[in-house]
């Protein structure tokens, strides 16, 4: 076969390489060439689309997984989750509570894939921060996920699912995380709210009083009870009040000590020296009322809040003043 020459591609018979048409077939040579262009075509666009959504989905799935490399930050009062590949940051603030025994406890509140705020709390800082660095990754993760099969997070389908115990369950577990009631959480707030109202009532009442007592103003007043506080005794003059109102006050102890009748008024507590319950508080009996009825002085109390008093005592013969003891 010559370089001027070809084979037809219907019928293999030899035939001029300009040829459009075989003479031997009669197949026209454009439309093969055509069609194979065609396919040719069509056979790229496929496999390239292919690779395409393959690549397309590997690439999201690697991003849900690498873009969610959170790198964490312990400050004193906020845990920074920072996205390492694009820099963005979460702010989670820490809440340090002290406990009865010293300790510290760290807690933080979240909400994962919209549900409910939840407690988390630790006595070490750096398995909370491990603890929330792997729940909001999961969590993200899930996030990822679920949009690439087309599915909306939303509460309804968190509740359901409890979507959001699979994801803390096991790092719960792992780094020895606790969890508090919020509403339990909130009540104790209250009653810290309601029980620094009542000192604070408490210490301003004490202070008119002791203010008339001495005939001194209430700032000279205040001042002798803050030293007594602290120091135990009040020695020499005070620094907040005048030469007259130190010259007052040592004047009303000097006739308290001269009469004989004073070690007479002196009575034993009628409840012990332990201090006020705090139940007694939040039953919204004041302090200067139930400090006056255990020396005996009624005068300070409603009849309710005195019922309340002997109710109290008549049903806790042991008390326990761990749970009870405030300081006022």
């Amino acid at each position: 076969m010559s370089e001027e020459t070809k084979k037809c591609p219907y019928c293999g018979e030899e035939i001029l390489k300009e040829a459009k048409k075989c003479k031997h077939c009669g197949e026209w040579l454009e439309k093969k060439q055509e069609k194979d262009n065609i396919l040719s075509q069509n056979t790229k666009e496929v496999s390239d689309s292919g690779w395409s959504i393959v690549l397309k989905l590997g690439l999201a799935i690697l991003g849900a997984i690498v873009c969610i490399n959170l790198f964490p930050h312990l400050f004193d009062d906020k845990i920074v989750l920072t996205n390492e590949l694009n820099g963005t940051k979460i702010e989670i603030p820490v809440e340090t509570n002290t406990l009865k025994n010293g300790e510290k406890e760290y807690c933080v509140k979240v909400s994962i894939l919209d549900s409910d705020e939840h407690c988390f709390c630790s006595k070490d800082s750096d398995s909370l921060t491990k603890f929330i660095k792997t729940v909001k990754t999961r969590e993200m993760q899930t996030r990822a996920e679920m949009q690439l099969k087309g599915q909306e997070i939303n509460i309804d389908l968190t509740k359901f699912y409890s979507l959001d115990k699979m994801i803390y369950e096991l790092p719960k577990q792992k780094y020895t995380i606790y969890e508090h009631d919020l509403n339990e959480k909130r009540q104790e707030l209250k009653e810290s709210d309601k029980i620094a109202i009542a000192v604070d009532i408490y210490q301003k009442e004490q202070t008119r009083e002791l203010a008339k007592k001495f005939g001194v103003s209430k700032k000279c007043a205040g001042n002798y009870i803050k030293i007594l506080q602290y120091e135990g005794a009040v020695e020499g003059n005070l620094n907040e009040c005048t030469t007259k109102e130190n010259q007052s006050i040592k004047n009303y102890f000097d006739k308290v000590s001269s009469e004989t009748h004073y070690a007479d008024d002196v009575s034993e507590p009628l409840y012990g020296n332990a201090g006020m319950p705090k139940s007694l508080v939040l039953q919204d009996v004041s302090i200067l009322c139930y400090e006056k009825a255990n020396l005996g002085d009624n005068s300070k109390c409603s009849k309710t809040e005195l019922d309340k008093i002997k109710k109290f005592f008549n049903e806790n013969k042991n008390i326990n003043w761990e749970k009870e003891y405030f300081e006022y």
